[in-house]
């Protein structure tokens, strides 16, 4: 066979075929475009390589943190006393703490687990920092969770809000924030004041109101004030107890909306709040971890509860039953 016909029989052979490549996300691409794309691909193990993908943004803060432990508590649920249970356990995984760094996602929930969880912190880092990161929001119980910590590490789209616990009143099966249930009855007792004939229109709606149970919202306030304060004077401003005071009233009484967003330059400039910008490599890190744990809750709340605690070495995932 001559060198011809060789060559004319090697260009029939059929080429190998190449693996599939993977998606690479483009250098200006959303990290959570890249997360989504990874959601899709059908294959057993994509929690698992998220997993791993989530204990590398952990362990780059830690690192990029000044070798801090770091612990996770990402919830889209109220925060109550069985999540204080669960906070020591994972507190105790850790062993033993310098500096703690607390990534915290919350809508707020309820007071007396709100401080107990905070002042675990401060108790385990005596000789050492306890910070705050806060991706997004950090609401109402969680802002004063956060209000134990020495710093609170802030980006962008970072927030805060007024401190306004949940009760959950015996005639009506849902927790009902204080200040809601206080501008209500202001705003009937407004009402009737300047139209006393409304007081017949309006006695219906008050009958349905458990009375001795809102006779308690003031007090419960209070008592949120008072841990608020109590948190400050421990670490932020162990030495200007005049300003704790201030800024636990400020945030448990004369914001108007339990929505109000106490963005970071409100939380620095007017509450004199200690607030760290998060630098570039720090903030990517979080923003990316922020994205991963919403991905991933939004994707299993069919099977567990909307919450997580992790740190890297433990993951813990309550499930719905409780």
């Amino acid at each position: 066979m001559d060198a011809k016909q060789r060559r004319s029989k090697s260009e029939k052979l059929p080429l190998p075929e190449r693996p599939p490549e993977a998606p690479v996300a483009q250098p200006q691409e959303p990290f959570f475009i890249e997360i989504d794309r990874l959601r899709q691909q059908e294959r057993r193990n994509v929690e698992a390589q998220l997993e791993v993908i989530r204990k590398e943004r952990i362990r780059e803060l830690q690192r990029l943190r000044g070798n801090s432990k770091l612990i996770v508590y990402y919830s889209f649920e109220l925060l109550d006393f069985t999540d204080a249970q669960y906070f020591y356990e994972m507190l105790v995984s850790l062993g033993d703490i310098d500096n703690l760094d607390l990534f915290l996602l919350s809508p707020g929930g309820f007071s007396d687990p709100a401080f107990k969880i905070a002042r675990l912190c401060q108790e385990v880092t005596k000789g050492g920092k306890f910070s705050v990161l806060i991706p997004y929001y950090a609401k109402s119980a969680a802002t004063m969770l956060a209000l134990g910590a020495d710093e609170l590490v802030l980006g962008p789209p970072s927030e805060l809000g007024p401190i306004d616990p949940q009760i959950k009143l015996p005639s009506q099966d849902r927790q009902v924030p204080l200040h809601a249930l206080r501008d209500a009855l202001g705003y009937v007792e407004g009402r009737v004041v300047e139209n006393p004939e409304l007081a017949a229109l309006y006695w219906p709606l008050i009958q349905t109101l458990d009375l001795m149970s809102l006779g308690d919202y003031d007090r419960e306030i209070q008592s949120a004030e008072q841990y608020a304060q109590n948190l400050l004077c421990q670490r932020m401003f162990k030495d200007n107890p005049e300003q704790a005071e201030k800024v636990a009233k400020k945030l448990t009484r004369e914001y108007k909306r339990h929505n109000y967003v106490v963005d970071r330059r409100e939380a620095h400039e007017e509450l004199k709040l200690n607030v760290i910008d998060a630098p570039p490599d720090v903030w990517k890190a979080m923003w990316q971890l922020h994205n991963l744990y919403d991905r991933l809750l939004r994707d299993t709340l069919a099977v567990a509860a909307a919450k997580i605690f992790e740190t890297l070495t433990v993951l813990l995932r309550p499930s719905i039953s409780g």
